[in-house]
């Protein structure tokens, strides 16, 4: 209601997912609820709590690169952020713990190919299964690297900003 009582956003048109779970379970049960939504088209993936320059999602559209996450290389790293580790430009590791060698932290912003979406739908099924809801969406795109080539772009000079708690 919010956006369709703007006057800026009247030529856009937005369609919700909702988890009706949401206070018990995590983003991958979001993103699950939202899998109709996705299609089989490249797209891109925001997490809902980043601030962020809008320059930032044009960078990732313009990716060449069918797979991407956007990097943050300028940053004091610690084990609250998702860390990776890149060789050539692909990320080859990622996770949210102090990984070795890290080059710098994955932003929550990614474009995602069809192929890759298919392997974090998979491993959502597998989580389901399993009676667990409570993953999180960026756990399933760390399954997804390991099958799909999944480069790291660099955010440099862009600024974007993570909101999990009241003092962010």
């Amino acid at each position: 209601a919010f956006l369709e009582s703007k006057e800026k956003y009247k030529s856009m048109t937005f369609t919700f997912a909702e988890n009706p779970e949401y206070v018990t379970t995590n983003s991958s049960y979001s993103y699950w609820q939202a899998r109709h939504l996705i299609g089989a088209e490249p797209y891109l993936h925001l997490n809902c709590d980043i601030v962020l320059f809008p320059q930032l999602i044009q960078r990732l559209k313009e990716s060449p690169f069918e797979n991407a996450v956007l990097v943050d290389k300028n940053v004091k790293l610690d084990d609250s952020m998702e860390q990776v580790v890149v060789d050539g430009g692909r990320i080859i590791k990622m996770d949210k713990a102090n990984l070795p060698n890290a080059h710098g932290r994955g932003s929550g912003m990614a474009k995602l190919s069809p192929a890759a979406v298919s392997f974090m739908l998979q491993k959502m099924e597998e989580h389901l299964a399993r009676g667990d809801k409570n993953q999180h969406c960026f756990g399933l795109l760390r399954h997804a690297l390991t099958k799909v080539p999944v480069h790291a772009l660099d955010a440099a000079g862009l600024l974007f900003w993570e909101i999990n708690n009241p003092l962010d």
